[in-house]
């Protein structure tokens, strides 16, 4: 394995790069890692600079697995941390650069690859095709007819399934057709509006937002699945200090990188603020008529503020919003299955679309724990140093990361890009 050693005898990288059995370690440029709230599985984008004509020559074109493993390597060249992954290539840039017409031997013009793959198991697990059909004898909540799913058609999955805030209504009848798993999930929970067009509407698995993603652990892939409302209300995972010019911060700055759950940075930080906006687009009272099996209508009605002081996610304070936009109102016509008395549903939808009000974007440098900082859908804290700025801090939850290694002439430069959210702007 090659070996790129991180300048100032710092913390440094190992990487190395199989694409079925020919070694490209060191023609890999970049990697970028990414992971998303809104997408079932990581992905994973690799640039090398090599000869096309090696890979037209070696048939490499995506049906061979690539193996990419990372190492962080301490100061005493003790391993912090490996990651092994094995990727499925979903497309290829290669460009076919002007070459000789027949292969004279020497060097010849290198040529810019980018490879865009999925990490294997997780892309395989969720997108496994299921269909079931749940009658009147079980009456399972949204939640346990996913376990069951997951217990037929994915039995070796290993899934972390927290119980927190789930709808407990339980479910007369309901036909899952076949579909991916992915898919299935976000059926029962109505949080697509693609598959709730098709399909029809969801129950909601929890009383709010919903989470679904595979992620890809040290010890293995794990299927996570959660309320993001009662996620928020777990202790960070990891810390992010915002730095403030003049300040002294040697103290976060020295516990950076030494424990694996606080970070800084030195950045300027997004942050946007769109509590008007979502409410214009959702209006501030929606109202749902539904038809019961035994009666000629049921009318729910809720409010912005009711939907975000109980099932939205949030860390403290209040809902901001012009009193002008209290005025809206939506009528909606809806037919549940099952839960045509509960307003489980309806509130699962609403405070998915006000979960992202307040978002902040950050980046972090230096040597980074890859595992923790690849992870979507959990708390992490926000703390700034400027005064004026501390209202914006507390809890939130990372949305998106993209962690990109970047090789310089004989080491590898790592950032880690993080997105997170929340519904309230202040504590």
């Amino acid at each position: 394995m090659a070996k790129e050693i991180y300048r100032n005898n710092r913390p440094y990288y190992t990487i190395s790069c199989m694409i079925g059995e020919v070694d490209f370690s060191s023609n890999l440029m970049g990697i970028s890692i990414m992971n998303s709230i809104n997408v079932p599985y990581p992905s994973i984008i690799l640039s090398l600079i090599v000869d096309s004509k090696i890979l037209v020559r070696k048939d490499l074109f995506g049906k061979d697995d690539i193996e990419l493993s990372i190492q962080l390597m301490g100061e005493d060249v003790t391993p912090m941390e490996t990651i092994v992954l094995t990727l499925i290539t979903i497309k290829q840039d290669i460009p076919l650069s002007v070459k000789d017409s027949i292969d004279k031997g020497g060097n010849q013009e290198q040529d810019s690859i980018v490879l865009t793959n999925v990490i294997k198991d997780p892309y395989l697990q969720m997108t496994t095709t299921v269909n079931k059909l749940f009658d009147e004898s079980r009456q399972l909540t949204p939640l346990g007819m996913v376990e069951e799913i997951i217990s037929k058609f994915l039995p070796g999955m290993k899934t972390d399934i927290k119980q927190d805030n789930i709808n407990p209504e339980p479910v007369y009848q309901y036909i899952v057709q076949p579909m991916q798993f992915m898919n299935s999930v976000k059926y029962i929970d109505g949080s697509n509006e693609d598959i709730v067009n098709k399909y029809g509407p969801g129950l909601g698995i929890f009383s709010g937002p919903m989470f679904s993603n595979c992620r890809w652990d040290l010890d293995g892939d794990t299927y996570c699945l959660w309320d993001l409302k009662s996620i928020l209300k777990k202790k960070a995972e990891y810390k992010i200090s915002h730095l403030a010019s003049g300040g002294d911060d040697d103290k976060i700055m020295e516990l950076s990188g030494v424990t694996p759950d606080n970070f800084y940075t030195t950045d300027t930080v997004k942050n946007i603020y769109r509590g008007n906006q979502d409410t214009m687009m959702i209006n501030y009272t929606n109202k749902y008529l539904s038809k019961p099996i035994d009666a000629l209508c049921e009318w729910k009605e809720l409010t912005i503020d009711d939907v975000f002081d109980t099932n939205s996610i949030k860390d403290k304070g209040d809902l901001l919003i012009n009193e002008s936009l209290k005025e809206g109102i939506t009528y909606r016509t809806v037919g549940e299955v099952g839960q045509e008395y509960s307003d489980i549903p309806y509130r699962a939808r609403l405070s998915r679309k006000l979960s992202a009000l307040s978002e902040i974007e950050f980046g972090v440098h230096r040597n980074l724990s890859l595992e923790k900082l690849s992870r979507v859908g959990i708390p992490i804290e926000f703390s700034p140093q400027t005064v004026d700025y501390v209202e914006l801090g507390g809890k939130y939850i990372a949305s998106a990361t993209k962690i990109e290694f970047k090789k310089e002439t004989d080491s590898w430069v790592c950032r880690a890009s993080i997105r997170a959210f929340r519904g309230n702007l202040k504590n």
